[in-house]
């Protein structure tokens, strides 16, 4: 149990975005490249030879510019994290063991943290155990200013131990720390992406509300003019259907308004079944639907389309409360590349062609003319019984 709550409580090891990823990087390559005039000014101050000075300043510098030609983060990310480390330590060697410059190991340690990866971090953490540790306890007047405590190059063991464990537990109160920030971070990361992902989801809905029609799940009326629309923009040859269903209200008079809102699904779906994959059908409010036809626009097309609609609609529909038999009118306005035409006027002129069938009786079409309204001399009618004949 208690093996299970450590590992709940250690971070995950989650990546961070891109965009998060290239400003911590940028601080930390900044940090890196920083280090090299520091080390060149601590080295000629300090006890050890200039040479030495040059030589590893250099070689940090060297590191430094190696990792930023380098694509894969994940090895930018370690040599840079490889580059910090090694400077501290050099930091620290010409310094004389300065017990300031082993800030320079505190900073890179949270440095590297940064990343929030665990490779990087880990072997940061061993390279400061075996610093300590072995060349702590090996050569420890390159660890540990010793003329500081007046002990001259020697000291007890027992003294340097405590100096080198007094050190490591510095560094492991520091790694504590980090890993509970860093832990933190990632579950306040997780809920902004919970968050995020929720308002996404949010906003999808709200868009698809908005341009979709709520009962029966087609594009609603505002959807269709934008389509409509691009369809002129782009000029190419379509055509517009306008429905409207024929006793429509009895049925929601006798059987109430759940049968009205079941036969207008029903409806929907059935249109939907006539049509092809790159038809679009709308419900524009009320019994009225449309379509925008994109495939079959020739004449011959149209027709064989307001035909299978109409026969579709016409089957029965069997709704909760019994058997509803409706059918449908229809009037289609046609528009090709050519025409000089707004998506108004086309809407317009089918939605009057559809009024004429309406008038005209029920379960047919009639088909607007293009350049004018339905009663012009490009009007034409066929009612259901002509073309069942």
């Amino acid at each position: 149990m208690g093996t299970h709550r450590l590992l709940d409580w250690m971070p995950k090891g989650s990546p961070v975005t891109g965009e998060s990823w290239q400003a911590r990087h940028r601080i930390v390559r900044f940090a890196l490249f920083l280090t090299v005039p520091v080390l060149v000014v601590t080295g000629l101050l300090g006890p050890r030879p200039a040479a030495e000075t040059l030589v590893l300043s250099g070689l940090i510098a060297a590191i430094a510019g190696v990792a930023r030609f380098v694509p894969s983060r994940e090895i930018t990310a370690e040599i840079t994290s490889f580059g910090l480390i090694l400077a501290s330590f050099v930091g620290v060697e010409l310094s004389g063991g300065q017990i300031h410059a082993h800030l320079f190991i505190l900073s890179a340690v949270a440095l590297v943290a940064l990343y929030q990866r665990w490779l990087p971090l880990l072997y940061t953490i061993a390279a400061v155990g075996v610093h300590h540790f072995v060349f702590g306890l090996i050569a420890p007047e390159r660890v540990f200013n010793l003329s500081m405590h007046g002990m001259g190059e020697h000291i007890p063991t027992d003294e340097l131990i405590a100096m080198v464990v007094t050190h490591v537990v510095a560094i492991a109160v520091e790694v504590f720390a980090i890993l509970v920030f860093w832990r933190f971070n990632e579950q306040l990361s997780d809920r902004l992406q919970d968050t995020v992902r929720q308002l996404r989801g949010r906003e999808e809905e709200l868009r698809h509300r908005a341009t979709h029609d709520g009962l029966t799940g087609l594009p609603n009326r505002s959807r269709f003019g934008d389509e409509v629309t691009g369809e002129l923009a782009h000029g190419r040859a379509f055509a517009v259907l306008m429905l409207d269903l024929d006793d429509f209200k009895p049925v929601n008079d006798v059987h109430g308004h759940h049968a009205g809102d079941q036969l207008l699904i029903e409806v929907a779906h059935r249109l939907a079944g006539c049509l092809g994959p790159r038809d679009l059908p709308a419900r524009l409010g009320g019994d009225e639907f449309a379509v925008l036809l994109r495939q079959k626009t020739d004449l011959h097309g149209i027709q064989h389309v307001a035909d299978r609609i109409i026969a579709a609609v016409s089957e029965p529909f069997h709704l909760d409360e019994g058997e509803v038999k409706v059918t449908v009118s229809m009037s289609i306005g046609i528009a090709r590349a050519d025409e000089a035409i707004s998506a108004a006027d086309l809407l317009r002129n089918a939605d009057s062609a559809m009024y004429s069938a309406k008038r005209a009786g029920k379960g047919q079409w009639v088909l607007g003319g293009v350049n004018g309204p339905p009663d012009s001399a490009d009007r034409s009618r066929f009612p259901a019984q002509e073309r069942n004949a």
